[in-house]
């Protein structure tokens, strides 16, 4: 049984006419009248009886029309839904993360990604610049929040704020720091991240100008263990003002800030998906939470 012959007999049953349902149909009446008679042999029921008037309808075709017409209405709706899908944007986009949930606002684009594109899933990756910008090229991920200078090609870069830093230090130093100096500082206990971190070179451009090294004992590549280690005791680390704020303010460690440093963020992915409607999604719900 085919949808054409369930068509056939539904404008036939309304028209009570071949030659009239085969002009609805844009067909003939000869094939209106073989497409009636296929399905009447395939059901073995006679779906209606010619009169001098037209084609009249059996009780029998009655009860049958009633359930053709269900399942041609069924599979409209599934030729509908195949169409939205079709528009719709369904799929998993990777995103890496250099930096905190909160400061780089990864619920509020979770949650006006949900709303405007629920078949979108987001999949955050925390890691660190260095190594986000490699998989982006290499595409292992779709887009990344990254600090520090960014290659132009072949990534597109937007730029959306310049992070604040400060030294955080265990509380247990804060005698020693009432007259510190950098020389001081940098003797201290450190938790810094690798080579290829953006936060560590800004803290090496500024020591170095004075011919500085810093005692490093512990590394870590994630913002929250390194602030979660400076509340321990474990050391000093350069973190971002606002959540190191935080921290003070609950007692658990002790700033120091004698200049402003600081390290752009930005968010960035392969310049050739520019047109991506995925990015594209992305980007735009990007811009209503960084809009302030």
């Amino acid at each position: 049984m085919e949808l054409y012959q369930l068509k056939t007999f539904i404008a036939v049953a309304e028209e009570k006419n071949v030659t009239k349902a085969a002009k609805r149909l844009f067909t003939t009446p000869p094939s209106v009248s073989s497409h009636i008679k296929s399905l009447e042999s395939e059901l073995e029921i006679q779906l209606f009886t010619r009169t001098p008037n037209g084609m009249e309808i059996t009780e029998k075709g009655v009860l049958l029309k009633e359930k053709a017409d269900k399942t041609l209405s069924a599979a409209q709706d599934l030729i509908n839904h195949a169409t939205e899908l079709r528009k719709a944007l369904i799929g998993t986009l990777r995103i890496g993360i250099s930096g905190t949930i909160t400061f780089l606002r990864i619920g509020q684009l979770i949650q006006l990604m949900a709303t405007d594109f629920p078949d979108i899933k987001l999949d955050i990756q925390p890691t660190y610049s260095k190594k986000m910008i490699d998989e982006l090229i290499t595409g292992k991920l779709d887009a990344g929040f990254a600090f520090g200078k960014l290659p132009t090609d072949p990534l597109s870069a937007r730029f959306l704020i310049s992070a604040d830093l400060v030294v955080a230090i265990p509380k247990q130093y804060e005698a020693q720091i009432q007259k510190a100096t950098w020389k001081s500082i940098v003797e201290m206990p450190w938790i810094t991240s690798k080579d290829h971190c953006a936060f560590r070179a800004v803290l090496k451009e500024r020591i170095l100008g004075e011919s500085l090294t810093f005692n490093q004992v512990f590394y870590s590549d994630d913002e929250k263990t390194k602030a979660e280690l400076v509340a321990s005791g474990v050391g000093l680390a350069l973190l971002e003002k606002g959540e190191a704020l935080q921290l003070q303010a609950q007692n658990k460690i002790i700033l120091w800030q004698p200049d402003a440093l600081s390290c752009d963020l930005f968010f960035a992915y392969l310049h050739k998906r520019d047109n991506d409607p995925f990015i594209q999604a992305l980007e735009s719900k990007l811009s209503k939470v960084w809009e302030n």
